[in-house]
This record gives structure tokens, sequence and C-alpha cells, in this order.
């Protein structure tokens, strides 16, 4: 909408009203806004609100005003004009132009754009995606476009010869600027052909013209004039209103309805739109004691003015619609009490005033002159109606509109009794007064009684500050029933099942034996403090607190509540009580009676149609003003705060926020303060989702999610994190190999000292086997020398020279193949068969599966064949000695057998008297040393064949596993 500065002359048919509206808010200096002469008002795609004034351009959010002063030139700012992309025009006085911009000003002197713009006066302007146009209003040259930060003139070239003196408004569909011109012609110029086109509006010097979306408002004299364009340059007149009264200036809402600012003060609002043809609708005169400069309809048809020297106002689209709808006089006082009579509702004032509400009238009822004691209770029968003032009760009729006097109690409470008494509860007692009578009967006069009820004939509830009592009328008695509760009044819900206020303990629900339910602030009460509880019907009642009114319902056995505030249409949430016809309740509070539909109150949104805007995030050192870029921060700074608004302006500051921090904890917080600040945020990618909670608890329908990441340093990554793990890994391991290392090597050291002990130890064995063996062949040299048998002793020699020869080559040697040992063998049993005088035989065998280069341990053998010669075959008498040896392979062992069919062991062990022979001993311990040097395994058995088969005899086996000749590179 525009207003204009101008004066003008209106009439109507009949008298507007003028009223005060309930519930409207005030903002100046004391609520942030420091400032009283506010100009132009408008509201961005946010929904934030943006107030031109003379001390610098101020955004309202519903809680807080925020005021923009650095980089304006000059401090009048009188006009402001969003744009889509969150930038904010800016028009000071003297045409200062400015621009908003990530919450920081931009003028001439930092954006040289600016200066391009030459105006003389207010401009007029219209949006256009991402920009506006705007020229002068007088005596315009050129048009100027803003877009992008960036100016564009456009030249107003008109060829035919015509001077535009005004401009009007533009029409940016059909690329249009209308324009008056001297002649008094309104010209339609083409912006794109350069073309202008004459329009059938007819004016005269002093006509006065403007332009509203398709709206031509024209002032003519003692009229105004509605005129729709039908097509780009044919207008149609459809509405005339005729004035005598001055006009300050002119607005037209988003609705397009009228508004007219009163040059006396006030404001007068036209409650049809512009199109209809109709007759117009008398006015609504509204805030007559202020200068009204500019109105705002919002997009929640809340109500805003800015005044000259008296801040902004503010109402609810619902105390508004209230008011327009159903207009009542004198509906602003504090109401303290209230009651019906079946026809009309009563009222009691917080002074010696009543009213009387009738054919949407109410009239006033002076009880006592210059009084300010306010009203206790009401009760109204009929025409008659008894006004409980603090210190005075009045009987007043209201057919012939005459009070009388009753006796003057202090008064808390009037409660009805039977068809011509009431309780009056007092300071002083229990009181029932027989009103058609005036008689008076005193009872409990040593109690104060706030609350009572009669729940039999001759039986009543009585409650004090602190207890409720069961009173019989007849006796006089009373006896305790609850104890403990402040009651401050009590109402029937059903028979057998009453219904108290309590202060502060909610709501208790009890019969004539006991409490059946108490109803709190947990359950979902607006306040604990109780004051008046009034019935619908045996299932629902009604709540009056200082804070709002609840509707609690019983329904399938589950409680169901509905609180009502001044977000709801109540002109304040201070509510003395109600009265229910049907379904419309009248709602008596601090600031007027408010008449409302119980089902439109019901279906009401619960929740509040909005998102949380977030206005910038920081971030460490940084601050993001576009909130959907990706945020990111980077450890250590990681302190991350959220710049929250919530433009919910019906909740009237009593806003908060619930939010959690997905990612890094899954509870929800609730806070009051616009900003959310998150202090050492760990490294990792988060959401933040908050939602607006408004006043009574109503949150926004959807959440405002924002992803947020702060990056670790390098050290706090993953893969640095994995490359330690492997690189602590790998020290670990290294670290136990060198310990492993370690004993290796000393286990090394220690198997070469002991292979050099075992190897001394072999060549030790070797001495001594090789004397041993050279003693036992002397000794058989000596013997046949004894016998002088000197071609054997040639023989034995000869073969003795050989057997000395390759007992000296292989001593030197540890490993010798199978048929070198097979070669030495045959030497050494030919000899000592020899040397026995042919008493054995013997026969060395040796399998096709074993490999004559297999390596064995040199002289492994022949210490038990030597044995089995000595003392197997040697001795016997009763047959010939024979000596098997075979080499066969089984698997993976090589087996070497020596059979003898001696005498066997056992008369080895008795004839030798020791369990082995020194040779066999000597080999014995050889066997052990190849496998401490060279890891060869290898394993004796000895066995008595005795035992198994009638010829005595020896079986000897070694195994072992075959090992390659290295010499002649075969395996096995």
């Amino acid at each position: 909408m525009y207003s204009f500065l101008c004066f003008l002359l209106m009439s109507f048919c009949s008298l507007p009203l003028a009223a005060q509206i309930p519930g409207v808010i005030h903002y100046g200096e004391e609520d942030g806004l420091n400032t009283f002469y506010t100009y132009r008002l408008s509201q961005d795609k946010n929904g934030f609100i943006w107030i031109g004034s003379d001390n610098g351009l101020f955004r309202f959010d519903g809680k807080e005003f925020k005021q923009y002063k650095e980089g304006l030139k000059n401090m009048d700012v009188l006009d402001c004009k969003p744009i889509s992309n969150n930038e904010l025009f800016i028009i000071s006085f003297l045409s200062d132009f400015a621009y908003l911009k990530n919450d920081r000003i931009i003028n001439s002197d930092i954006n040289k754009e600016l200066k391009k713009i030459q105006l003389c006066y207010n401009p007029i302007s219209v949006h256009i995606k991402g920009g506006f146009y705007m020229c002068n209003k007088s005596n315009p040259k050129n048009i100027y476009l803003y877009k992008d930060e960036k100016i564009q003139i456009l030249p107003l070239d008109i060829t035919q010869g015509k001077t535009a003196t005004e401009a009007i408004g533009f029409d940016v569909n059909a690329h249009l600027l209308y324009t008056r011109n001297d002649k008094n012609q309104i010209e339609a110029y083409n912006m794109v052909r350069k073309t202008i086109t004459i329009c059938d509006i007819p004016l005269t010097n002093s006509d006065f013209i403007f332009k509203k979306d398709n709206f031509f408002i024209r002032k003519s004299e003692k009229k105004i004039e509605i005129y729709k364009i039908e097509n780009k340059y044919h207008f149609a007149k459809i509405n005339t209103y005729y004035t005598k009264e001055d006009i300050d200036q002119i607005s037209i809402d988003k609705n397009n309805k009228l508004w007219l600012s009163l040059d006396k003060g006030g404001v007068l609002y036209f409650d049809q739109p512009l199109s209809a043809t109709k007759k117009p609708l008398s006015p609504i005169l509204l805030l007559e004691d202020y200068i009204i400069n500019n109105i705002l309809v919002d997009v929640d048809n809340n109500v805003w003015f800015s005044t000259r020297n008296n801040g902004i106002f503010f109402v609810t689209r619902s105390f508004f619609n209230n008011y327009i709808n159903l207009t009542l006089k004198n509906n602003s006082s504090f109401i303290t009490a209230i009651t019906d009579n079946g026809k009309n509702i009563i009222l009691g004032y917080n002074q010696s005033k009543g009213g009387v509400l009738h054919s949407n009238t109410i009239t006033d009822i002076t009880l006592q002159e210059n009084k300010k004691t306010e009203h206790k209770a009401i009760f109204a029968k009929g025409n008659m109606v008894i006004f409980g003032i603090t210190k005075a009760i009045f009987k007043y009729d209201l057919a012939s509109k005459k009070k009388k006097s009753l006796n003057n109690y202090s008064l808390k409470n009037i409660v009805p009794y039977n068809d011509s008494s009431v309780l009056l509860c007092a300071s002083s007692g229990l009181i029932i007064f027989d009103f058609i009578k005036d008689k008076y009967s005193h009872y409990l006069s040593d109690e104060r009684i706030y609350s009572a009820l009669p729940y039999s004939r001759d039986s009543i509830f009585a409650g004090n500050f602190k207890d409720l009592y069961k009173i019989n009328l007849k006796t006089r008695s009373k006896k305790m029933f609850l104890e403990g509760y402040y009651f401050k009044d009590i109402k029937e819900l059903k028979p057998n099942l009453y219904i108290a206020a309590t202060n502060p303990n909610g709501i208790l629900v009890f019969n004539r034996n006991k409490i059946v339910q108490k109803i709190t602030e947990k359950d979902g009460l607006l306040s604990d403090q109780i004051k008046k509880i009034s019935i619908e019907n045996e299932n629902i009642f009604w709540a009056s607190t200082n804070f709002g009114i609840s509707r609690i319902e019983f329904k399938n056995g589950k409680l169901l509540i509905n609180n009502f505030t001044q977000t709801d249409g109540l002109p304040s949430n201070v509510i003395a009580g109600c009265v229910i016809r049907k379904d419309t309740i009248y709602i008596a509070t601090s600031k007027g009676l408010s008449i409302l539909s119980i089902h439109q109150l019901l279906s009401q949104q619960k929740s509040i149609h909005k998102k949380v805007i977030v206005n910038s995030v920081s971030i460490g050192d940084k601050k993001y003003f576009n909130v959907n870029r990706k945020l990111v921060g980077r450890y250590p700074d990681n302190e991350v705060t959220f710049h929250l608004s919530f433009p919910d302006y019906s909740s009237q500051g009593k806003i908060s926020y619930k939010y959690l921090i997905s990612g890094l904890n899954n509870s929800w917080q609730i806070s009051n303060s616009s900003s959310i600040i998150l202090n050492a945020v760990p490294p990792g990618k988060y959401v933040l989702r908050v939602f607006g909670l408004g006043y009574n608890g109503r949150q926004s329908a959807t959440s405002s999610d924002i992803a947020f990441e702060i990056e670790p340093q390098f050290w706090q990554t993953w893969w640095f994190r994995l490359l330690l793990i492997v690189t602590g890994i790998l020290i670990l391991l290294w670290l136990w190999s060198l310990y492993l290392q370690k004993r290796r090597n000393k286990k090394l050291e220690n198997l070469y000292y002991e292979k050099k002990i075992a190897e001394l130890e072999l060549q030790a064995i070797k001495a001594q086997i090789n004397p041993h063996f050279i003693y036992n062949c002397l000794n058989s040299i000596q013997f046949l020398l004894y016998k002088k048998n000197y071609p054997e002793t040639e023989n034995y020699l000869d073969i003795f020279s050989q057997m000395i020869r390759k007992t000296l080559y292989y001593s030197e040697k540890a490993l010798i193949p199978i048929k070198e040992e097979i070669e030495y063998l045959t030497l050494y049993l030919s000899m000592e068969k020899l040397r026995l005088k042919e008493q054995f035989n013997y026969a060395i065998t040796i399998s096709d599966a074993v490999d004559k280069n297999w390596i064995i341990p040199s002289l492994l053998i022949q210490p038990f064949v030597e044995n089995a010669i000595k003392h197997g075959v040697s001795n016997l008498k009763d047959r010939k000695g024979k000596i098997t040896i075979s080499f066969d392979y089984k698997y993976p062992f090589l087996v070497m057998t020596i059979t003898d069919n001696g005498v066997g062991i056992d008369a080895k062990l008795h004839t030798t008297k020791s369990s082995d022979s020194f040779g066999v001993k000597l080999s014995k311990k050889r066997i052990e040393t190849f496998r401490q040097i060279f890891e060869i395994d290898i394993k004796l058995e000895i066995e008595d064949l005795g035992k198994k088969q009638k010829t005595p005899g020896t079986l000897i086996n070694l195994y072992m596993i075959p090992h390659e000749n290295k010499n002649t590179n075969q395996h096995h």
C-alpha cells in the first residue's frame, strides 16, 4: 500500500464508530524502538517488519527491535523496499539512497552506482524480481532500475511533444508507466516501445490520483472515486465516496481495503475491498488519539500503525476481526465480575460501576460516584441484579433502573442458594440473603468464607482460605471435609460431582465423600491459580485465570484441555470469568468483554504455520548470512552461534526455541534466547533442528534444519588416526622383532656354543671309537699270531689296513652316503668273520626304495654290529651265527635294521653285566649329538627276539628321515 500527503473532505451516511481496539499493543522506546516518529512500514519475505523512522531503520522480528544506523548518510528513513534476494533498499530524506545486505548498510560512498540516482522528491516505485523500478513523482525525466546492486537509467523518451508533470504508477507486466501530463490527461508510457497512449480518466488541476494494483484512486473536490483498469488504457469507475473531513493520508492494504488517516488523529477503515460495487459501508474510526502516518496489514492479516511521535501500534488479526465484526461501545473497561440473567450479560468493573450488554451495546450503571472499589461477584435473576462490591452490596432493578444499598459486608463471593435467596461469602462469615424479603441469616461468624455451594436442602460446602467444610444449616454444625486447600469457587458439574477452583492447587474434582481427581499445570492448565469455574455441560467446564482461560472436557475417560489466550483473540489474559450461551462465550477480561464462537476457538490451528528464520550463523571468526551454502568451520575455531528469529507477532514477544543438534546429542532443549551458542563442538557433521515456540507453547508446524560441519585438523582426521595406529603397530612389531631377534641371537649363540661342545664331544667319541676298534683288531691279530696262523694273519692284516684307512677317512666326516657305510660294514664283517673262524655268516641288503646316496651319520651302524658279534654270535655252541643288516624305506623313515641270532638281550645282560656295551653307549651318545648339531632325529629300538620266537636273537632298528647327499644333488 502507498500513502500520500493530502487534504480531503469526506462525508458519510452515518457517523463512524470510534473506539480504542481491545488488545492493541504499543511499541515504543521502552521496547527497543528507540524513536517516536515513524514513517513507512514494510514486510519482507521472511516476515520481518521494517520501520522507517527519524532515527534510522529498525527491524522487528516479534521479540526484538534491531536498529540500523551505521552507514546511513541521513537518519530520516522514509521508506524501504525489500528485495527478493534478501536485500533491502533504503530511501532516506534528501534522496540519500542506500541498501542493506548481509546485515550491513551499503551507501553511495561504498557503491558508486547509487550516485547515478537523481531524484528530488519521494519516488514512486514497483517491485520486480530481484529489484524494482523507480522514478520521481514530479516531473519525471528518467526511470531507474535497481537490480543486482547496479543502477540502469532508462530515459523517458516522450516523442509526442507532451511533458509528464506527475508519475502515477507502474504496470510492470504491460511495461507501462502511467503519468499525468500538463493537460491533466493520464498517459500510458510504454517503456519498451517508447510510445504514449492517452487513458480515459478525466482530471482537473485540483484532482489528486494514485495507483494501487489494478485500481486508480482519484480525489476530486468532495469525493473519492475508485477506478478499475479493464484493459491497459480503459478504466471503469466502480465506487464513489463523499466526504467533508480532512484526510492526511490514503492507504490501501494488501487486501485492497481503504484506510484514511485523519488530520485531527485516528484512521478510518472501510471493511470492504475496493472492487466492491455496492454502496460503501460506514467506516470504523480507530486510534483517534494518534496521528497515523502509515498502515500495514501483514501476511497474517495483523494490522500495524506507524504514528507521528508515538512509535507504532499493533493489533492481531483475531483482535481486529473480533472488534470489527462485533463493535461494542465503551468496551475497554477492566471487568472483574460477569453473570447473565438469560437475556442480558451483566458486568462488574474494577470500580463502583457495572454494565449491561444488550443488543451489542453496553449500558453503564453507576453504583457509587468516584469510588474505585472493585466488583467481587454479581448475581442476576430476571430484572433483579445484586452487585457485590468489596465493601458494599447493591440490589438493582434493570427495568426501573433503581438501586438499593444492602448491608455492608467485606464481600468475597455471591452464590445462588434457592429461588429467593443467595449465599453471601464474606469476611464476617456466611450470610443467607433473601432478596425478596431482604432478610439476612448469619452462619459461621468466626470464619472468613470465600466460596460456598449447596449440595442438599440443608447442607452446603463452605470454604475458607485453607479448608472446606460441610455445613448443616439446621444444626449450624460444621465438619471438616477437605483440608489444606484455598477454595476460590465451587460449581456442580453433575449430580454428586463437583468442580472447585483453588489457589494454588489447580482444580479439584470431588464428590461428597472424597477427591476424585486433581487437574494442574502438569495436566496442561495455564496456571494452578484458578479464579472461577463456568459450566458448559455435564462433561465440559471452563477455568478462568490471570494467564488466560482453559476449557476442560471429560471425554471417553480422558481429559482434554484447550487453552485460550491473547493469541486466540482475547483482549487480555487476565480473565474474571465467562458466560456460555450455546456456541457463544462471553469472556470478561481486564481490557473489556470478548465475545467469541466456541466452535471457532476450537477449530483454530494448534500449530504456527511459520518457520524459524536463521538470520546468520557464526562459526569461529566466520559469519554466514547465506545459510543455504555449505557452513564449515575448522577446529579449534569450533564455537558455533545461530542467530534466530521467529516472527510470530501474535505471541507478542513470548517466543522461545526448541532445538536439538543431530549428531551431537539426541535431547531437545528449549531456549528463550534468540542466539543458540554451541561451545567446543568436536569435529564432525551436524544438523540443527529448531522449532519456534509461540505464546502458550504453540509450536511451528515444521522445523528449520541447518547443516554445518566442523572440519578436523589433520591430526584429528580418520586417515591420520589410522596412519597413527598403523605406525604404532609397525613400531610395536619392530620392537617385538628386535626382541625376538635378540632372543634368537641369544639362542643361536647358545646353540653355537652347544654345537661347538657337541662337535668336541663327537670328536671325542670318534677318538674313543677308533682306539676301541683298533684295540679289538690288534687283539684279533695277536690271537692269530699266537696260533701261528700266518696266512690268515697276513690276510687279516690286509683287511685291517683297509679298515684303518677307511676308519681314519670316515672318522673325519660327520655324514657319509649309505653306499660308503655298506662298504665299510662289509670290510668290518669280513675281518671279524675271518677272526672268528667263520663262526657266523652275514648279509647286507638294500631295498629298491632306498637311494644309496642318502646320507647318514658316519660309523652309525658299526658299533651295533660289533656288539652283535661280540655279545651275540661269538659264543654260540649249538648253531652258526648269522647277522643281517638291511636298509629299507617306510615313508617317511629310512629304516636300518641289525638282526642277529645270538643269545639275546637277557643272556647278554647276564654275561656282560651291563645294559650296554661301550660301543653301544658311544652310539647312543652320538645319536643325541647328531640331533643337537644337525637336527637329525634318530630313533633307536632294541628288541629281544626270544620273546616272540623259539630261536633267540636281537633286533635293532634305527629310524631317521633320509637326507640329501649334497655332493650327488639327489633328493629323497
